[in-house]
């Protein structure tokens, strides 16, 4: 390995992308455009999908945890400056990785049929290594097939109560970060804030009335 991280030339960053994020698909709709790729892992972090989402619809997104300790600040994301290994040869690289506060994850929260299958699919594309595949198409995940009518119908009560505050804050926090604007301070509280609202009264009210909308156990 080498001894000092390759660092981004000027007008560049390296971004270490995971979940989703490695589909080209998903690239592409966020007007990403990747000059290279190189399949690196990330020391003393693992992937989980334990970021709490919208339950019943999309319940829960990936994000790298921490191994040991708890740096994360109280913000939606903390971009995080770290050193990748690349697989295939003794480089490594100074890259940037979104990583989710400890506050906002959750352990019985499964990741929707869509979202697993995007993740996997990116997973191929960007050559990965099979038991990494493997161990991706066997995690659990939420799917609409499976869900029972009370669920349904909770789908559709909590959409109507969050969905459109969400997608308030969703469009200017897209519009800033696509402009390269730092957001006021103001907006990520404010989307923490709802997340948290959301989760309490899934956890409290929906799901003892319409049943899970994080899993299927």
């Amino acid at each position: 390995m080498s001894s000092q991280p390759i660092k981004p030339p000027s007008g560049y960053v390296f971004y270490f992308a995971y979940g989703s994020n490695m589909a080209a698909a998903t690239m592409v709709r966020r007007q990403f455009h990747p000059e290279k790729s190189v399949v690196c892992e990330l020391p003393n972090y693992a992937i989980s999908f334990n970021m709490f989402a919208i339950p019943y619809v999309e319940l829960s997104i990936s994000s790298p945890t921490m191994k040991i300790g708890n740096g994360h600040k109280d913000l939606a994301y903390n971009v995080e400056t770290v050193t990748v290994n690349a697989l295939d040869s003794s480089e490594s690289y100074e890259a940037v990785v979104l990583v989710t506060p400890r506050e906002m994850t959750s352990s019985d929260h499964w990741p929707s049929r869509r979202y697993l299958d995007l993740c996997i699919s990116g997973a191929v594309e960007q050559g990965l290594p099979p038991k990494y595949v493997e161990w991706m198409k066997n995690q659990p995940c939420y799917d609409p097939a499976n869900k029972t009518t009370l669920q349904r119908v909770g789908s559709y009560a909590f959409g109507i109560c969050f969905i459109p505050i969400t997608m308030l804050l969703f469009f200017p926090t897209t519009y800033l970060a696509k402009n390269e604007i730092q957001a006021p301070a103001l907006l990520p509280m404010c989307v923490l804030g709802v997340a948290r609202l959301g989760r309490g009264a899934h956890n409290y009210g929906f799901t003892h009335v319409f049943g899970s909308g994080t899993n299927h156990e």
